[in-house]
């Protein structure tokens, strides 16, 4: 693999995810099953990481609110 390859691939993907969420707004957020707010649902249930949904810890690295 070239130099860097890995960074620029992060760089990519990190912008992509960007754009989709900039030019698709809450919809990514729903398709994704990002929480914005405390990990307890409206019907009483656990989600998130507190659920068990460890890899959130990780991919929420790669999304952003804005700029």
């Amino acid at each position: 693999m070239a130099d860097g390859a890995v960074t620029k691939i992060i760089i990519v993907v990190n912008v992509v995810v960007f754009g989709l969420q900039y030019l698709l707004g809450p919809r990514v957020e729903n398709a994704f099953g990002m929480l914005p707010g405390p990990a307890i649902m409206p019907d009483g249930s656990v989600g998130g990481v507190a659920a068990g949904e460890f890899w959130r810890l990780l991919t929420s690295a790669f999304l952003h609110g804005g700029l």
